[in-house]
């Protein structure tokens, strides 16, 4: 964005100081002062989660489905102003960001194949230009993790990518990077649960040795809820993780101990993300649309280089700290993700697929 276009859109922008819009510790003060605010993806993972937290802190909030039959049974649902467009669709778009201050991009393809990045990145630059006609105030993205220099998967390639499309538009942007993100129905954590449910003795590739930062998903609700309105966080990308990096394998483990399940693992020198996927189509319910991006992914570290997170949010405090004997939140966080017991995930499991059960929205 330019100097002009920044100076201009200050003069348009009048948020009042950070301290009058939020406490780090939550909950915060009604949004009164606060125009509408849009969910993009509502019948996803996060989407779902941040919509009754909005709510809570008295944000009016609209939401934009391309069905409104699959969130009528939501108990918020007649709080929410609901409308019906697609991304794909431009002039529906219109009428979503009409009135709209703060809009929450919360949209990827992954499910619809392999053209998923290029759909992505086209779905990214209707909603960037139809939000900057619409003079939308800030955009809230939610990308993932990876250096940018390094030979990143498909999946992750296309999250940072989408950003960018963003940043690009004339509306300034805060744009969230995570790994893992711990919790019922992420897409990433259900696999590593599965496998870890399903499978006593695993043959691990060399991805189960990959690092990765998790985060628990009441904190990446917390932080897109900080972000509104704070003008610090605008054109900026900013890595989240828990305080702890750790490797898939002790992920599994430490999953397996909340479980109090006894697991083991041997490695292999090979086995490519393909025969990873079919494998992990074959124990989990998982579709094997799904499960290869998200396999390609995890060779691929994913941890915070930088500090700036605790600059712009000092007060945040993480559920995931610390995996010794004298601090368990890990564990913790963990053995409060796993809502259903096993048996009703196995059973539950072969009457839908993992991918529909989560997420249409961002995982």
């Amino acid at each position: 964005m330019s100097d002009s276009q920044d100076s201009k859109r200050s003069l348009l922008i009048r948020f009042p100081d950070k301290a009058d819009l939020f406490c780090y510790d939550l909950p915060t003060r009604p949004r009164k002062d606060i125009g509408k605010v849009l969910v993009t993806g509502a019948t996803g993972y996060i989407g779902g989660r941040l919509i009754p937290a909005l709510l809570e802190k008295g944000c009016q909030v609209r939401c934009m489905v391309r069905d409104e039959q699959k969130i009528k049974d939501k108990a918020w649902y007649k709080s929410v102003d609901v409308v019906c467009a697609d991304v794909f669709a431009v002039n529906s778009l219109q009428k979503a960001l009409a009135g709209i201050d703060v809009a929450y991009y919360l949209i990827h393809s992954m499910s619809t194949g392999k053209d998923f990045y290029k759909q992505d990145l086209s779905a990214a630059q209707n909603f960037a230009d139809a939000a900057g006609k619409a003079e939308v105030k800030q955009l809230i993205y939610l990308g993932g993790l990876g250096h940018p220099e390094s030979d990143l998967s498909a999946h992750l390639r296309s999250r940072q990518e989408t950003g960018a499309v963003l940043h690009r538009s004339s509306v300034p942007v805060t744009e969230f990077r995570a790994a893992i993100i711990v919790g019922s129905g992420s897409l990433s954590f259900e696999m590593i649960r599965y496998l870890t449910e399903r499978v006593p003795v695993m043959i691990c590739p060399s991805w189960v040795y990959t690092k990765v930062q998790p985060i628990a998903v009441d904190d990446v609700i917390r932080y897109l809820i900080l972000a509104v309105a704070n003008e610090a966080s605008f054109n900026k990308i900013i890595e989240i993780g828990g305080s702890d990096v750790i490797t898939y394998r002790e992920m599994m483990l430490g999953y397996a101990r909340a479980r109090g399940l006894k697991r083991f693992m041997i490695p292999v020198p090979v086995l490519t993300p393909r025969l990873s996927s079919y494998w992990v189509h074959l124990v989990t319910p998982l579709e094997g649309t799904i499960a290869k991006p998200l396999i390609d992914g995890l060779k691929n570290e994913v941890v915070v280089t930088n500090d700036l997170v605790r600059q712009l949010f000092p007060g945040m405090r993480h559920q995931l700290s610390g995996r010794g004997k004298g601090n368990n939140k890990w564990l913790e966080t963990v053995k409060n993700s796993v809502s259903l017991s096993a048996i009703s995930l196995f059973v539950f499991s072969f009457h839908q697929p993992l991918s529909s059960v989560c997420l249409k929205g961002l995982s």
